[in-house]
């Protein structure tokens, strides 16, 4: 099935399975939904135009032609020319105000999402399989919608509200038949009340984010006889000072590895030098204390997957070891 940017921008859910060059091929068009986005919002408003024009221009010929005549002054009204320019001018504030709120909104479409999930799938390119099938599930709207609440309690004056957006999933086989799994799930909790205008007379919703973290959580499925006396290795998990190790799990056959990072301002790539952080809602600029590196999402999940490897490779290391004791005795 072609990959339909269009239908992705209204559903906001990406969802496949099937071969890896396929996958690519829809990755390279995730690159252009930004701007494809940005070019919707623009076509609305410049559609609003021509609808203004056009109706405003047939308002004033029938003015113009209905005195000369006579079966427009026998069947046109008065009135239709006003009619026709309060029409046109409400089509396009409508169609104005839809592109503008597209552009005010744009952080419910999450670019970097994509971006994260194209820097990944290209980097286990080379180990990925490439005659194997692979699935990948992508959202990308906000995580504070009201389908993604999981809680709300009230809190003195503000209410407190819960969100979880598990919004990738990613698997696939690996050329040494390994079988992975990378999941990614966003936490949001926000803080909401009612406050009232300085006259009294109006209530405003004011919302604040208290808190934002990302569970980044990377699975392998190993094959038993391979790798005898799986165990977890000392000083294996290696991660950036701003990431913190939630879990990790190691049995016969899988391991399982779980960090988070906290805030909400990670990135799906490595930005220049010198690149502010961008502001935090409800702000037209970032403070000073947000305004310092930013989390590298990709190179978390490249050091989640050199960690696990470096268990099976010591795995592997100590059963050679072991057979080569065995040998020497034998002999």
């Amino acid at each position: 099935m072609a990959f339909n940017p269009e239908r992705l921008l209204n559903r906001r859910v990406y969802l496949f399975q099937g071969p890896l060059q396929e996958l690519l091929r829809d990755l390279e068009g995730l690159k252009n939904l930004g701007q494809i986005h940005r070019v919707r919002s623009y076509a609305h408003r410049v559609r609003g135009r021509w609808l203004l024009l056009g109706c405003v221009s047939l308002a004033f010929l029938l003015s113009y032609l209905s005195p000369r005549s006579e079966l427009l002054a026998e069947h046109v009204r008065d009135d239709v020319p006003i009619l026709l320019g309060v029409l046109g001018f409400t089509l396009w504030i409508l169609q104005s105000l839809r592109g503008f709120l597209l552009l005010l909104y744009k952080d419910i479409l999450q670019e970097r999402r994509s971006d994260l999930a194209l820097v990944l799938i290209h980097r286990l390119q080379v180990d990925l399989e490439p005659g194997a099938l692979v699935g990948l599930r992508l959202v990308l709207d906000a995580s504070d919608l009201e389908v993604k609440r999981v809680r709300e309690r009230p809190q003195g004056r503000w209410t407190v509200k819960d969100y979880v957006d598990p919004w990738l999933a990613f698997q696939g086989r690996l050329r040494d038949g390994t079988r992975l799994r990378l999941t990614a799930v966003e936490r949001v909790r926000t803080l909401f009340r009612w406050k009232e205008s300085k006259n009294g007379l109006k209530l405003k919703p004011r919302t604040r984010v208290r808190s934002c973290s990302t569970r980044l959580r990377v699975m392998l499925r190993v094959k038993p006889k391979r790798y005898l006396g799986l165990k977890p290795l000392e000083d294996a998990v290696r991660l950036p000072p701003d990431v913190t190790l939630e879990r990790l799990r190691i049995s016969q056959d899988r391991l399982d590895l779980r960090v988070v990072m906290e805030g909400e301002h990670w990135v799906a790539r490595a930005p220049p030098e010198g690149t502010p952080a961008p502001a935090p809602r409800g702000m037209s600029w970032p403070p000073r204390e947000t305004t310092g590196p930013r989390t590298n999402a990709s190179r978390v999940v490249t050091m989640l997957l050199l960690s696990l490897y470096q268990t099976l490779g010591a795995t592997r290391a100590r059963e050679k070891a072991r057979r080569a004791r065995r040998g020497s005795l034998a002999v």
